[in-house]
């Protein structure tokens, strides 16, 4: 795609579309008012079946509970072990890049949504992935429950029969007791009237 482009600086861009599979390079030329020309070539490789090495483990997309998140990554250069990277950097929310050289925390984060880009540097390039993910302060415990007292019940009142009834010893006695005073008052009584009309006669 040849093309024109005047102007002592510019930043010219292009998309390269139907690109076949396998290596390509790609040459770029230019040349000043004075005659000098400059060249740069790049070298790329188109695979479509190829996946990136780079996997972010934490934060994923999903809504936390916290404002301290671990940045846990994982980068597979030659697709047989981890880790072997020259350096990463991670950009949170668009602002400033944040070089590390190992798994940290995400500390301080504000309430509501973020977004982080984690990007490693290998041997065969560099390779970015992207994660959505919220921070809120609500909690999902759930409300307890209100402890009901229990309903006081009257207490039941026993039904008396032969087998359950408790004898009152004075209940059997009390007959016989007012019996008995009767009788010990009509002898007092006799005997008061015997000795008075004995001695009026």
């Amino acid at each position: 795609m040849p093309g024109h482009i005047e102007g002592s600086q510019f930043y010219a861009q292009l998309v390269l579309e139907n690109l076949a599979e396998g290596n390509h390079t790609l040459k770029v030329y230019s040349q000043d008012a004075s005659g000098k020309q400059m060249s740069v070539s790049v070298e790329f490789v188109i695979d479509t079946s190829y996946t990136s090495p780079l996997s972010v483990l934490s934060p994923q997309d999903i809504t936390y509970q916290t404002t301290e998140i671990p940045l846990t990554f994982v980068c597979r250069e030659n697709r047989q072990h981890d880790g072997n990277f020259r350096f990463a950097a991670y950009v949170l929310d668009g602002i400033g890049s944040n070089y590390i050289y190992e798994n940290s925390t995400i500390a301080d984060l504000s309430i509501g949504s973020h977004t982080i880009i984690v990007t490693v540097w290998t041997a065969y390039g560099f390779f970015s992935k992207t994660v959505y993910f919220t921070v809120t302060n609500q909690t999902s415990t759930s409300a307890p429950m209100a402890t009901i007292p229990p309903t006081q019940q009257p207490t039941p009142t026993p039904a008396f029969t032969g087998s359950n009834v408790i004898a009152d010893p004075m209940v059997n006695y009390t007959p016989a007791l007012i019996a008995f005073s009767t009788i010990i008052v009509m002898v007092v009584l006799s005997v008061a009237a015997y000795i008075y009309f004995r001695k009026r006669s």
